[in-house]
């Protein structure tokens, strides 16, 4: 559990003074924390590894998409050939 913020002592008088500031942990408000500065360096390195993955990522999905399209014109000349290949045999008679 998270410790409790520490509360203010009560404003007493009538004057207009302003209740002194909770004292925070060094760790949650000093930007110059070690912890903190290792946190945000973690953070940054995670950042970037996701944004190599997703540029890896779409970098395969193009190739996957390549491949396909590859695969289909393979696939459409080679009926082809079946094609024109059942049209000779239909003329000599031979089987194959």
């Amino acid at each position: 559990p998270r410790p409790a913020r520490p509360v203010p002592p009560p404003v007493t008088g009538t004057g207009a003074q302003k209740a002194p500031e909770p004292a925070l942990p060094p760790e949650s408000g000093n930007a110059d924390s070690p912890s903190l500065d290792a946190a945000m360096r973690e953070l940054a390195g995670v950042r970037d590894s996701l944004r190599q993955a997703a540029a890896g990522l779409q970098a395969a999905a193009v190739l996957v998409r390549q491949a396909r399209q590859e695969q289909r014109s393979a696939d459409r000349e080679m009926r082809s050939v079946r094609s024109r290949l059942r049209g000779l045999t239909g003329l000599t008679g031979l089987r194959f």
